[in-house]
């Protein structure tokens, strides 16, 4: 998948989003308070597979566990399976890491103390085009350095479980200390991502010519382990390793929150922005495809963001870009500086006499990219954007607790021994505020009515650890912090 990284202050086309009902203006998830964990089941020592990039894609896995085994009572399924504007392919490895399409990039495996003369299995393969196979891939490594690989093809209509067998050759020269298998729904090396609707399912995966086989293979796949995602942003579409949920809200529980990393193939790095948006790039039509319902002439796009580069020279970046019909309208951009506090942004729009149907907004952690490392990015690595609240100010002109900067909460003492004492201003309205405590898990434990601008907590009713409390007033957080309990 494809990152798009930048925003650049060109405004992109994208295609609109029909619907019959009439646009609120409200930003989907804007406030960034709707998040999903997803849980799924690999089998035992296979760590890696495309369910990470199927669920953040596409809402569910495409490899896991099914009952129509052809030995004991269970076999894997992957499904090469299809997206708004994408292809993933069902992907399971022993590996830890497939950096790229070149073996010597591949990391992990599990140990491996004889020569096998090839490997065999059973498989089922709806294939959903006649020119799409499934693939085997093994390679063996000693001392961490490659000794063979060898790459097959499975394919054809197998609505029942028929027998696959491969020797390899030429034969291992010398005996291995770890191998890797790497299984694929779709023949991705003469197609960039396979025929969505191929699926294969594998039972009694073993190797030929061995005494015994790999103590961790788990060839039978009766052994499975469970796995969940990290929170997932709903309603925005992100590079999902470098997007995270955060504590460190402005307003409500949660902000959104994009860090800029480095990542390597194969030896090669590259510069990634954290990025979320809720329109998606194209590659077909070199456009951006989906956005939210909105009818806007005239507004402005709020929102409050904190801001810590790397390098001061970076900058974070949003812009938003409107459409009427499929016609893009233009709109606005802003490169976001340094800000270790909480700071509101307007970015006025005026579309002048058109009035929009969709916008699409993005949003990223740094304005630098390359495809190819380059001494000077090193320094971009580790920015972070955090931002909340966003929404048109059409849509909030009546809360004007949005734009008020938070009071001066005060806390003492911290660590708390035997009692705490909260100070508030004398002056701050006290009507419909609430003490809310979270553990570290982010469980809510305690609720309190604030009535005084002077509150006392006692030790007594916290068990020791660390917790985060939070002011809140009609849905703003006026002060948050973290208490530490002994």
């Amino acid at each position: 998948m494809k990152k798009h990284l930048l925003l650049l202050m060109v405004l992109f086309g994208f295609t609109t989003w029909v619907t019959n009902s009439q646009p609120s203006n409200q930003i989907p998830n804007g406030d960034f308070e709707e998040w999903t964990s997803t849980s799924y089941k690999l089998p035992t020592n296979f760590l890696w597979s495309s369910n990470l990039e199927a669920i953040y894609r596409s809402g569910s896995s495409n490899v896991g566990q099914v009952t129509s085994a052809f030995h004991g009572s269970y076999a894997v399924r992957l499904e090469t399976i299809g997206t708004e504007t994408d292809t993933i392919t069902g992907i399971l490895s022993n590996a830890s890491d497939l950096n790229g399409p070149d073996p010597a990039g591949w990391k992990g495996g599990i140990p491996c103390a004889e020569a096998p003369l090839g490997i065999r299995g059973y498989y089922k393969y709806n294939i959903a085009d006649k020119s799409d196979s499934a693939i085997v891939a093994v390679t063996f490594k000693k001392n961490s350095i490659g000794i063979g690989t060898y790459i097959y093809y499975i394919g054809g209509n197998k609505t029942s479980f028929s027998p696959f067998q491969f020797t390899f050759s030429p034969a291992l020269s010398q005996t291995p200390d770890s191998v890797l298998i790497i299984f694929v729904s779709s023949d991705v090396l003469h197609s960039k991502r396979g025929k969505p609707g191929s699926v294969l399912v594998l039972d009694s995966i073993s190797f030929t010519g061995v005494s015994n086989q790999p103590s961790l293979l788990n060839g039978d796949f009766e052994q499975w382990s469970d796995y969940s995602t990290s929170p997932i942003l709903n309603s925005w579409y992100s590079n999902y390793d470098n997007v995270t949920r955060t504590s460190d809200a402005k307003s409500g529980m949660y902000a959104v929150q994009l860090t800029t990393i480095a990542e390597e193939n194969n030896g090669n790095f590259r510069l990634s922005a954290g990025y979320i948006s809720n329109g998606i790039w194209n590659e077909v039509t070199q456009k951006m495809d989906g956005g939210f319902p909105c009818e806007i002439q005239k507004d402005t796009l709020v929102f409050w963001y904190k801001y810590l580069p790397a390098n001061p020279d970076d900058k974070a970046m949003v812009s938003i870009n409107f459409k009427k019909n499929g016609i893009s309208l233009g709109g606005n951009g802003i490169s976001l500086n340094t800000a270790t506090n909480y700071t509101l942004v307007k970015l006025p729009i005026d579309l002048g006499g058109n009035i929009s149907d969709s916008a699409a907004i993005q949003i990223s952690s740094s304005m630098w990219q390359g495809d190819t490392w380059a001494d000077t990015a090193v320094s971009y690595v580790g920015a972070v954007l955090t931002i909340d609240g966003l929404k048109f100010l059409s849509t909030i002109s009546t809360n004007v607790s949005y734009i008020k900067e938070k009071p001066q909460i005060h806390f003492y003492p911290n660590p708390l021994k035997e009692t705490g004492i909260f100070e508030l201003p004398p002056d701050l309205d006290l009507a419909n505020m609430q003490l809310l405590f979270y553990d570290i898990a982010g469980k809510m434990v305690k609720l309190i009515p604030v009535k005084t601008n002077r509150l006392i907590i006692h030790q007594n009713d916290f068990l020791p650890g660390v917790y985060i409390y939070k002011f809140i007033k009609n849905d703003f957080i006026l002060g948050n912090g973290k208490i530490i309990v002994e």
